[in-house]
C-alpha cells in the first residue's frame, strides 16, 4: 500500500474537479445548440397535407406554409405562456407569419402595438377561430374586419377560450382604464365546457370527488 500524499491529493482534486468544469461546459454548449437548432426549425406540414387543404394555400409557396403553421403550431416556447387572471395567454412571439405581442394579442401584421392603441378601438374576442390558427396576421377574421371598416381592430382571441374567460378578460381590460368603440365576441364548440382540455389534472380531481355519488 502507497500512503497518499498531500500532493496527490491535491493532483487528484484537481484533475476531478478540471473533468467536471469540462463536462459542464460540454453539456452546457450542447444544450445551447439543441436549442438554437430547434428554434430555427421548419416543420414539413405540406407533405402529409390533403389536397384539398393545400388548395386552401394555393397563395403560398410550400416553404410559407411550413413556416405559417410552424409559427402556429410548434413555437419553440410553446403555444401558451402562464397568465394569472386567466390560466395562460397565447405565447408571445414574432415571425414572418404570426405575431402576438408580450400581453397574448395577436397583431394585424408585424409592426408593434402599443397597448394605448387599444383604446376606442374595435375589439374582438373568441377562440382560436379568432386568433385565427392557421392563417397569417393579415388573413385572420379581426384583420379582415379592420380592412373593412378602416377602424382599428384588436385580435383579443386566445386558443380553446371560451365566453367566461372572455368575458373576464374583457372586464380586466375595462378595470385597467381603456374603452372599445365596439366588442365582438365570436363563439362557438369552446362552449362545451370540458374542464379536461383546460386543467386534466383538475378534471381528474374532479372525477375523484364524484365517485361516491350516484
Amino acid at each position: 500500500w502507497i500512503k497518499p500524499t498531500a500532493a496527490l491529493g491535491k493532483n487528484i482534486y484537481f484533475v476531478l474537479s478540471n473533468t467536471l468544469i469540462l463536462l459542464s461546459i460540454l453539456i452546457l454548449s450542447a444544450h445551447i445548440i439543441l436549442s438554437w437548432k430547434n428554434s430555427n426549425r421548419t416543420i414539413d406540414f405540406v407533405s402529409n397535407m390533403p389536397a384539398y387543404v393545400r388548395e386552401v394555400y394555393r397563395h403560398m409557396t410550400d416553404k410559407e406554409v411550413n413556416e405559417l403553421l410552424t409559427a402556429t403550431w410548434n413555437n419553440p416556447n410553446g403555444g401558451f405562456a402562464y397568465d394569472e387572471w386567466f390560466g395562460f395567454k397565447e405565447v408571445a412571439r414574432q415571425s414572418k407569419f404570426v405575431n402576438v405581442n408580450e400581453y397574448g394579442v395577436r397583431l394585424n401584421d408585424p409592426k408593434p402595438m402599443p397597448m394605448n392603441s387599444i383604446d376606442g378601438a374595435i375589439w374582438v374576442f373568441g377562440g382560436s377561430t379568432t386568433f385565427g390558427y392557421g392563417v397569417a396576421d393579415s388573413e385572420t377574421i379581426p384583420a379582415l374586419i379592420q380592412k373593412i371598416t378602416n377602424q382599428r381592430v384588436i385580435n383579443f382571441g386566445r386558443g380553446y377560450f371560451y365566453s367566461a374567460q372572455e368575458n373576464l378578460l374583457l372586464s380586466r381590460i375595462l378595470q385597467a382604464g381603456y374603452k372599445p368603440r365596439t366588442a365582438i365576441f365570436l363563439e362557438g364548440i369552446n362552449e362545451r365546457c370540458g374542464i379536461g382540455v383546460y386543467q386534466p389534472e383538475m378534471g381528474a380531481l374532479f372525477d375523484k370527488v364524484q365517485k361516491p355519488y350516484n
